[in-house]
């Protein structure tokens, strides 16, 4: 788990060696005066005020940074963070838990959709983690792409905190949004049959009306031999879409012969559907 004192101070050390002297001693005195606020005015405001004072700059990571930073955050992708980013990161870290959950929840309706989207991928960080689940259910409501994004892709939080309920609603909202779902972390690890049967109902809606699905979408039925969802499969077996001919019939021998998902392969389907998004 990420919340030991340990990695906190690791991940703060991180942080620190990416920043300007300038940038450093601006994060470093405002940390300070956010411990002493249990109110947490000071968190909010200089969460807001990090545009100014720090610079979106990418990072140049070295392996071993990576490696305990994939430690720490599984499918932490370091394109998604940027100097702004790590610094929201670090000033939630440091917010006292004290009163730090009705803080959040100020600081995330208040927020802007860029501050929005570090906040939602720096939950996993917190040490109060689980017991945030309501702020990210609220999120997945969103129809701003970013911010649902930061949510749903790349980010351990889902997958480690949400009820099956929510989980199934944050996936069904990524198909219909359009976003690549072989960047969801523990997609298939946290499959069920109710999302399948409610998969396999949307894909009876799509072709009723004339319309194609995404094929990663078929990952989700491996293993359910529920008659609608077989009789499905067996019809989609004959689509003359090269990649989702190849989904189904994965989906159908390793059904058959009661295998695991191969992330390899549907990693790989998930980067072709979405080439050019």
């Amino acid at each position: 788990m990420p919340n030991t004192i340990s990695s906190k101070m690791t991940f703060k050390e991180i942080v620190h060696s990416k920043l300007f002297q300038e940038e450093l001693n601006w994060l470093n005195a405002n940390s300070s005066l956010i411990k002493k606020d249990e109110q947490g005015n000071q968190f909010i405001l200089n969460y807001s005020l990090i545009f100014r004072f720090i610079s979106k700059d990418k990072i140049e990571w070295s392996t071993k940074e990576l490696l305990f930073l994939k430690k720490q955050y599984p499918s932490f992708s370091e394109e998604d963070w940027n100097k702004q980013s790590l610094c929201r990161s670090l000033l939630m870290i440091e917010l006292p838990v004290e009163n730090s959950k009705v803080i959040l929840k100020k600081l995330v309706e208040t927020c802007s959709i860029n501050e929005q989207e570090d906040f939602y991928k720096s939950l996993y960080f917190l040490k109060i983690a689980p017991e945030l689940t309501s702020l990210v259910e609220e999120g997945i409501r969103t129809n701003v792409e970013n911010v649902f994004d930061a949510i749903a892709l790349n980010n351990p939080y889902a997958a480690n905190y949400l009820s099956e309920e929510a989980w199934n609603q944050l996936v069904l909202k990524a198909i219909f949004m359009g976003r690549p779902l072989y960047k969801i972390y523990n997609l298939v690890v946290r499959n069920n049959e109710k999302l399948a049967v409610m998969l396999n109902n949307y894909i009876q809606e799509r072709w009723s009306a004339g319309r194609k699905v995404s094929p990663e979408i078929w990952q989700l039925m491996l293993g359910y031999k529920h008659p609608d969802i077989l009789i499905t499969l067996k019809k989609a077996i004959a689509s003359t879409n090269e990649l989702e001919h190849k989904a189904v019939q994965i989906i159908l021998q390793e059904t058959t012969l009661n295998r695991s998902s191969n992330l390899a392969i549907w990693t790989e389907i998930g980067k072709k559907v979405n080439q050019n998004k």
